[in-house]
């Protein structure tokens, strides 16, 4: 979930089809299940309402449960979490399900600095479908949106599924850019 200076999404909640074929879709046992890279030294993807200095960055905390995916929270940023997922054959419907919550400093109502993107790539990392793309145009901020995607078309293949976030170095309107 790549943010333009929505520096800052929490992903909760995901599955594909009834019965997930994700593992840790909603992020309950950390990392488990999930590869990240991050562009910036020290920090990860994975960030838990336990620590005192995120409960105060991510207002409101994740959609349910005790822990998110929190992606694009810095300058710079440009985060991805994505996890292969094996579609099964025969399946009447597989479906992506997924919530995320927008943050974002930038005060600018014109330009995109910053973005999420929501994608399904092939093992050998090639984009298939790009699903979702958020800015920091986009709306609404501050609070959970559910995304709903049909993922029957992969059915019979392993696939990605492949957040990014990425943002400029800082936000037009000054100040640092926190996310949550």
């Amino acid at each position: 979930v790549s943010g333009a200076n929505v520096t800052g999404q929490n992903f909760t909640s995901a599955a594909v089809s009834s019965g997930s074929a994700l593992i840790n879709g909603g992020f309950e046992s950390g990392a488990t299940g999930w590869t990240q890279a991050i562009g910036y030294t020290g920090t990860q993807c994975f960030q838990f309402p336990t620590n005192a200095t995120l409960r105060n960055t991510i207002t409101g905390g994740p959609k349910a449960g005790a822990y998110c995916g929190w992606l694009g929270g810095y300058d710079g940023a440009n985060d991805i979490l994505y996890q292969q997922v094996a579609i099964p054959s025969g399946i009447p419907k597989a479906e992506l399900r997924f919530y995320v919550r927008l943050k974002t400093e930038e005060t600018t109502t014109t330009t995109a600095y910053d973005y999420l993107r929501v994608q399904i790539r092939d093992t050998a990392n090639a984009v298939k479908a790009t699903l979702l793309t958020l800015t920091n145009l986009s709306t609404p901020k501050d609070s959970y949106v559910e995304y709903a995607y049909d993922l029957t078309a992969y059915a019979g293949q392993t696939m990605r599924v492949h957040f990014n976030a990425t943002n400029d170095d800082h936000s037009t309107g000054g100040g640092e850019n926190k996310g949550g």
